[in-house]
């Protein structure tokens, strides 16, 4: 499990789906995104979204510092970078001591949290990252991106 730190709450993430860490960088805005994605920004050729893992949860990141990081992650439907203040470092899982968290039921599904653990310095959440984006969000990130591609020429734009 990669664990990094956002505001000083603690995060774990599969390490499996990580496949970098890079320096932040300024990111271009996505006008029609979904709420908690920052913008995007080019790597190596690939225009990836930045999400902020706070959307949902609190008031949001605000700017991103050149201080913080981005973790290049594979969803498995798609590559995004979410913004770290410091990245800790890799703990096996084993190392850690995972604690029950209450089922939510049907909600469940649009959780972006796997579970909790408890580490020396205090609790992790666990991101669940197929659950970043929601079916509809991951559209309206889709829609927004494709909006970018400039229009194919038709018989109409012929001289």
């Amino acid at each position: 499990m990669l664990v990094f730190t956002v505001r000083g709450q603690g995060f774990g993430l599969p390490l499996s789906c990580v496949r970098s860490v890079v320096a932040a960088v300024a990111v271009t805005p996505l006008p029609g995104a979904p709420e908690g994605v920052l913008g995007f920004f080019d790597l190596r050729g690939t225009l990836v979204p930045v999400l902020d893992a706070f959307a949902r949860t609190s008031a949001g990141l605000g700017r991103i510092r050149a201080s913080q990081q981005f973790l290049i992650l594979d969803t498995g439907r798609r590559v995004v970078a979410l913004v770290a203040d410091a990245v800790s470092g890799v703990q096996p899982m084993a190392a850690l001591e995972p604690l029950p968290m209450a089922e939510a039921g049907a909600h469940r599904a649009h959780m972006a949290f796997a579970g909790v653990v408890r580490q020396a310095d205090g609790l992790a959440l666990i991101h669940d990252v197929e659950h970043f984006l929601t079916q509809a969000d991951g559209q309206a990130l889709d829609a927004a991106f494709a909006s970018l591609q400039p229009a194919a020429p038709t018989a109409e734009d012929a001289p």
